[in-house]
């Protein structure tokens, strides 16, 4: 609407009596960037002042907006500074539902219009916060990181490659019955990036020998294809270390080149590396681990031109049973090693060491501070030098489990990781991998589905370590997670489930969620969302649970379409909808799409203290899991009864000073935003054509003063707002 005199009715106030809703009082300047301001009509009948509290507003779409509302802003009346808000829903060109957090609203406030909806900004963005609108808000706005099958195998395991000079993608495996001498090598190539993949083709096959561990090194056009020749009769698994190389683009390989062989277990495990800064500049180093007959021990082997010759390392030095070791050159040029703990038992963490003298001796192995089972992980360097680790992210002292499989990245040479990205999550084993770097920046983390044998290509950039899941939240168990279009899907098989990090509230308070079950497994439970834990059928401090629609323990939600309960299966309902925890210390409610669910109120056994915010199954009794999706979650103050609004009629932006606005016939709600309080008989003389004006009590009667006569004493202050009644229409000009 562009007039002036154009007006949204609304009904409130007197039974079917049409009131408009205007705001009036001097406006401060607005940029000009945006050219219409509509008053935001604030009811607070609760006796108590309310600060930054959200408030929750519906907006029709106006023709002067965006057509995706991306130019609306909430502001202050007399500063005009911006205030928080998330726009809930919407429909682009219909509507849409916002929240703004309220900076100050006046206890016993009617039509408080102390905020503003601007709009009227064709080259606005969208600039809705709900981090900065609750207490705690997550939308998803995650980054999944896609994978891409290369093989459906069988007995297939550890996977390496590399980009080529053309571009194309190699990725090599092992193939055949572990610890036997039927294993060969096979190969896939990627001519789009690592997203499809051709078929596999024997790439190494040593007669009567197992053929194992490949990986790959570029140095110019030449590529390097390292393997591993294990003799798998000899009980000490002899073992040697072969490269060939190709010119080609990996379509023709040279006669293989030997490095050293050994009448115990030798193994080559990851791709080698290029030193690039330091007295040592142009080395290759390859890491290697053996058997000595008591315990397995990791090392290097060094080439200072360019593979002709090699060295071998001295092992690192340690007491424990340490193979499988990832090489990495930090910033000064000192190189960073990671290796498997293979004690019995072993796992639990990473060990590292570090060489200052180009590879040839190694620091005493300690302990990382990074989780893992009895498994390997993967270093790559980028082109600017921060670090990606790939490895399962859980510590165990066993080979198992192998999952999560997850990356992080390191901007300070190792000292510190991001938090982890998982590749992989939930149920099964992810393990025996790869890491490789292309030209565009784009990384490749490589892996063995160790259940189903099949080989995938996991495809990110760093930018995935921008915002993550574990930012705000801690996982337990291990529940499968990924996101798509800002939606996360969650599949609990056993006691899983994510937990706000660093963020735990008590009440009164309200969480919603919006949410969908999926179709998943015969008798699908609905999944928990709430404030604290549930660990069985005994109470924990007080807590209170849903189960079905009794009061139990602490989680005060259960994600209910349909009345079923925590036991029984149900017909799945696959539509999102919206559910609401209200907690105070006396009394919890829940709420699905608007409508109470509780069948009677709870009042018992019910929390007081800080509670973290719970997605997912916090207790597992056996059967089948969940599966579910979740759009967002917040958590808001709660004050009852809770304040309302309204948006009121939109006006042009003018600056300070007079502007002139038309008042209906009838029943017209003004919300009074001047700084200077005015009696009722002052209003009298203010509003043109005006016979009656009213003020709306805190008990919900009304105060009335009819013009030219006595009685009816009021006044009204900034914040509040009343009630006239013209006789005629008119326009009226406000330069107060």
């Amino acid at each position: 609407m562009s007039s002036e005199k154009s007006k949204r009715i609304v009904v409130g106030g007197f039974v079917a009596v049409a009131l408009v809703l205007l705001v009036f009082g001097v406006m401060q300047p607005v940029s000009a960037a945006w050219t219409k301001i509509a008053p935001i009509h604030v009811n607070n009948t609760g006796g108590n002042a309310q600060a930054y509290y959200p408030v929750r507003v519906f907006v029709p779409y106006d023709s002067d907006m965006n057509n995706d509302f991306s130019d609306i802003r909430v502001v202050e009346n007399e500063t005009y500074n911006f205030i928080p808000y998330w726009i809930e829903n919407k429909s682009d060109g219909e509507w849409c539902v916002l929240w703004f957090n309220a900076t100050y609203i006046p206890a016993n406030s009617w039509c408080n219009d102390t905020y503003y909806l601007l709009y009227g900004n064709s080259s606005a963005s969208d600039a809705s916060d709900g981090d900065a609108t609750f207490e705690f808000f997550d939308d998803f706005n995650y980054t999944s990181i896609p994978s891409y099958l290369i093989h459906n195998g069988t007995n297939d395991a550890g996977v390496g490659g590399i980009e080529l000079p053309n571009g194309d993608i190699i990725a090599a495996w092992g193939h055949g019955t572990e610890c036997t001498n039927d294993q060969t090598i096979l190969a896939s190539r990627s001519t789009d990036g690592g997203i499809t993949w051709g078929s596999s083709y024997t790439l190494q096959n040593t007669s009567d020998r197992a053929d194992v561990e490949p990986q790959f090194l570029v140095l110019g056009n030449t590529v390097f294809f390292f393997y591993t020749v294990i003799n798998e009769d000899d009980p000490n698994r002899a073992g040697a270390i072969y490269y060939r190389t190709s010119v080609d683009n990996a379509f023709t390989w040279s006669e293989p080149h030997l490095i050293e062989s050994s009448n115990y277990l030798t193994c080559s495990i990851s791709n080698p590396i290029k030193i690039e800064n330091s007295d040592y500049a142009g080395r290759i180093i390859l890491p290697a681990w053996g058997w000595d007959g008591n315990k397995y021990y990791s090392y290097v082997y060094y080439s200072d031109d360019d593979c002709n010759t090699w060295n071998k390392s001295n092992p690192v030095p340690t007491d424990k049973s340490l193979n499988e070791p990832t090489v990495v050159e930090l910033s000064d040029g000192t190189l960073y090693m990671l290796m498997r703990n293979s004690d019995l038992p072993g796992g639990e963490w990473q060990y590292e060491s570090k060489s200052t003298d180009g590879g040839v001796t190694w620091s005493n192995a300690t302990s990382s501070g990074i989780q893992s089972p009895r498994a390997q992980s993967h270093l790559l360097k980028l082109s600017n030098g921060h670090i990606v680790l790939l490895w399962n992210n859980v510590s165990s002292s066993s080979n198992t489990p192998r999952v999560p499989l997850s990356v992080v990245v390191s901007t300070d040479d190792c000292d510190t990781w991001s938090n982890a990205v998982d590749i992989r999550s939930g149920s099964g084993q992810y393990s025996n991998s790869g890491l490789l770097l292309k030209s565009n920046g784009e990384i490749i983390a490589l892996y063995t589905d160790e259940i189903n044998n099949d080989i995938y290509a996991a495809i990110f950039t760093e930018e995935v370590f921008s915002e993550t899941l574990s930012d705000k939240w801690d996982t337990v168990g291990s529940p499968g997670i990924s996101f798509e279009n800002s939606v996360m899907t969650m599949t609990c098989d056993d006691e899983a489930y994510i937990e706000s990090k660093n963020f735990s509230i008590s009440p009164p308070v309200i969480l919603e969620v919006r949410s969908r079950d999926r179709d998943y497994q015969t008798a699908n439970f609905p999944a928990l969302y709430g404030f604290g834990y549930y660990h069985g059928s005994t109470y924990d401090t007080n807590g209170v649970r849903r189960e079905g629609y009794t009061a139990e323990q602490y989680c005060l939600l259960t994600n209910d379409n349909s009345g079923r309960d925590l036991t029984d299966g149900f017909s799945r309902n696959t539509n999102f909808a919206t559910y609401k925890i209200v907690w105070t210390t006396s009394i919890c409610h829940i709420y699905e799409n608007g409508a109470k669910k509780d069948n009677d109120e709870v009042t018992t056994h019910i929390p007081t203290v800080n509670l973290p915010i719970v997605i997912g199954v916090t207790y597992y009794g056996g059967g089948d899991g969940v599966s579910f999706d979740v759009d967002w979650v917040f958590v808001r103050k709660y004050a009852s009864p809770e304040p309302t609004a309204l948006l009121g009629a939109e006006q042009s932006i003018g600056g300070a000073g007079p502007y002139t606005i038309t008042l209906s016939q009838g029943y017209n709600m003004i919300g009074w935003t001047s700084t200077t309080s005015r009696t009722s008989t002052e209003l009298c003389s203010i509003v043109p054509n005006c016979s009656y004006v009213y003020k709306k009590n805190p008990d919900g009667s009304w105060t009335s003063k009819q013009c030219g006569f006595p009685g009816g004493d009021f006044s009204v202050s900034r914040g509040f707002g009343f009630m006239a009644y013209i006789i005629q229409e008119c326009d009226w000009t406000r330069d107060e």
